[in-house]
């Protein structure tokens, strides 16, 4: 059998690190590319931050973001669900409400 998604109307914003973060670097305790300059926290913008991970708190746990992602909302059964999305998935995936 083959199924077709409902059309379902998302709010999203697309993520990019605030100037005052500072740049890449990599961080070798943990293998990953994180921003300088910050050691915890969460953003203005809701993003939590860490000395080895950014990201935000979904449904199933920690997802971790990169400049450039989409994080989606959704309200479902009156409880909100946010999700990161790849800049490229989210094109293929998602266009702009009428």
């Amino acid at each position: 059998m083959k199924f077709r998604k409902k059309p379902v109307v998302i709010e999203a914003m697309q993520w990019h690190p605030p100037a005052e973060w500072g740049c890449f670097q990599y961080n070798t305790s943990c293998g990953r590319k994180v921003w300088n300059g910050r050691k915890s926290g969460v953003g203005s913008d809701g993003v939590e931050y860490n000395i080895c991970d950014v990201g935000i708190r979904t449904a199933s746990g920690f997802a971790h973001l990169e400049d450039g992602d989409w994080i989606c909302k959704q309200h479902v059964n009156g409880k909100e669900d946010a999700w990161p999305c790849k800049a490229d998935i989210f094109a293929a995936t998602y266009k702009a409400a009428e």
